[in-house]
């Protein structure tokens, strides 16, 4: 998905959002590419499990800042913390709710 899927009324800082949220897909498809799929070892597979994981969430941020609902939390509906999103831009729940998870 690039930067083309969003409708051209969006405003900067989402589009800015969304190039960083591509370079972290990008950043984990390569790392996962790299990373054995079928070991024995645990920290292989669980190394695996996290890529995916964070792939999907990036996956699913991309397509809510498409929509117009970047930085709300699934759970909640409340905003997610400006902090939250510097530190984790893919952040799909505030932090209490994560917490809680």
């Amino acid at each position: 998905m690039t930067i083309d899927h969003l409708p051209t009324a969006l405003p900067r800082h989402l589009r800015e959002v969304d190039l960083r949220l591509a370079r972290v897909q990008e950043d984990r498809e390569d790392q996962l590419h790299a990373t054995p799929p079928n070991t024995s070892d645990p920290a292989t597979t669980t190394y695996r499990g996290n890529l995916e994981a964070t792939l999907r969430d990036v996956r699913v941020a991309r397509e809510r800042v498409a929509a117009g609902d970047y930085g709300t939390c699934m759970r909640c509906h409340g905003v997610i913390a400006e902090e939250r999103l510097e530190f984790r831009p893919w952040a799909l729940t505030c932090a209490p709710c994560a917490n809680n998870e």
